[in-house]
């Protein structure tokens, strides 16, 4: 559970580190999974016309129709792999670990209101090329008033907390394109932080570097302004995020996404991941269902 200082201090900054908080079982699990993932989509991606029906966003976002393994493509012409979508379908042990009880209970601390596990995707930055990400909010404050991206932010921000769920399965610092914030810009809508970078440059003032260790796992508001270096170490960092969405935040930000359930659909998908979860952590670090699915989203079952 959290502390109030730890809720208040969120609200405040726009980020969370939650030191220690993934058990070693759960982050081995992971890491196999990532492990097998990445074995599969770089040897996939060397497959002649494999990415030819690919969704191409842009140069650094070529998205496999059927694997939702994303690639970018580099300046030589080859294909960089560094994230895969649509995890909770890739792997059985992702949908566990969205119901894992301890990040419930923090994200209903935060959220006050019940919610769904949403946008399951994992990152990864691999040794030498993980790419850098240019200082942005994410959607749907997302706006880059030099061009780029269609979308054009909003002024205000959603009275209920929108953030992501970030879990790190290995270190993040500075050396291998750890994330770097601005504390509090969460709180004034879009900015326009092309117009920051040009007269800041990449060293934006007040950015604080947010450095984590496997089986830490972070809160992040998606207005707050942020960014991360290229990887330029010999490590790899990779990172599982969870989007806990409330029904309000849905239909206010991302009532257009294609792959909306139903409550039904929710209610029946969610509550067979905490069965599931349940019975995976019987006699090795029991979670008893302390949280159940409803209409509306996941709540405590005291609540």
């Amino acid at each position: 559970m959290l502390t109030p200082d730890q809720v208040r201090f969120f609200h405040e900054n726009g980020f969370l580190i939650m030191r220690g908080i993934i058990p070693q079982r759960d982050l081995d699990a992971m890491r196999a999974a990532a492990d097998r993932l990445q074995a599969d989509a770089l040897a996939k991606v060397q497959r002649a016309g494999y990415l030819d029906q690919a969704n191409r966003v842009n140069k650094d976002w070529i998205e496999h129709p059927v694997d939702h393994y994303v690639y970018r493509e580099k300046d030589d012409g080859a294909f960089s792999f560094h994230r895969v979508e649509r995890l909770y379908s890739q792997d059985p042990i992702f949908a566990q670990m969205a119901v894992a009880e301890t990040l419930l209970n923090n994200a209903w601390q935060i959220l006050e209101r019940p919610f769904w596990p949403r946008g399951g995707n994992l990152v990864y930055k691999l040794p030498y090329e993980g790419a850098a990400v240019r200082w942005h909010q994410d959607i749907p404050y997302l706006y880059w008033s030099s061009g780029g991206h269609t979308n054009r932010g909003r002024s205000t921000t959603h009275p209920i907390p929108n953030f992501t769920t970030d879990i790190y399965l290995e270190p993040s610092n500075r050396d291998n394109g750890g994330l770097f914030a601005i504390p509090g810009t969460h709180r004034n809508g879009t900015v326009d932080v092309d117009k920051m970078v040009a007269e800041h440059g990449w060293d934006l003032p007040g950015a604080v570097p947010l450095e984590l260790e496997p089986g830490d796992a972070m809160f992040h508001h998606v207005a707050v302004v942020h960014g991360s270096k290229e990887n330029k170490s010999a490590s790899r960092r990779r990172t599982f995020y969870i989007h806990y969405l409330t029904d309000e935040t849905i239909a206010d930000a991302y009532s257009d996404w294609p792959d909306l359930l139903s409550a039904e659909e929710n209610t029946a998908k969610w509550g067979q991941a905490l069965q599931d979860r349940s019975a995976w952590t019987q006699g090795q670090f029991h979670e008893p269902l302390r949280f159940m699915p409803t209409p509306q989203g996941l709540r405590p079952t005291n609540g």
